[in-house]
C-alpha cells in the first residue's frame, strides 16, 4: 500500500460537503479541498507555516523527503508554533544568585553576549 501524502481533509471538510450537497456514498475526493498544502520538514521556515494558518489552514502536515508523514501542526489546539531548542526560565527574587541580583533583575543576569530575554 502506498502511504504518500497526497493531501489532507478535516471532519470540517467532510461537514461542508455534506451542507453543500455531497452525500456519505461519495468518494472522499469528492470532500477534499483543492487547496490542500503540506510542508517538508527540512525545508520550511517559521514565515510560512505563519502564512498557512494565516490563510485559513488549520491543520497542516509535515513530510519527510518520501512524503511520509511527521507531523501535524493542529493550529485548533497551538496559539504559537515556534521551532526553539531551549527555553530560559527566569522566575522569582534570584536570592541565590546573589550579588549579581542585587542590582540587575534576573532576567536581566547576562549569559554569554545575551540576557536571559534574548536582548
Amino acid at each position: 500500500m502506498n502511504q504518500d501524502i497526497i493531501g489532507s481533509i478535516t471532519d470540517g471538510d467532510i461537514r461542508r460537503g455534506l451542507i453543500y450537497n455531497s452525500s456519505l456514498e461519495q468518494k472522499i475526493e469528492s470532500f477534499h479541498p483543492e487547496k490542500s498544502k503540506f510542508l517538508s520538514e527540512n525545508k520550511f521556515d517559521l514565515e510560512q507555516l505563519i502564512e498557512l494558518r494565516d490563510n485559513g489552514f488549520k491543520v497542516i502536515p509535515i513530510v519527510d523527503n518520501q512524503k511520509k508523514l511527521k507531523q501535524l501542526i493542529d493550529f485548533n489546539h497551538l496559539k504559537s508554533y515556534l521551532k526553539i531548542d531551549s527555553i530560559t526560565m527566569a522566575g522569582g527574587r534570584g536570592s541565590r544568585l546573589s550579588p549579581l541580583t542585587d542590582k540587575i533583575p534576573k532576567p536581566l543576569l547576562k549569559i554569554g553576549e545575551k540576557t536571559h530575554h534574548g536582548t
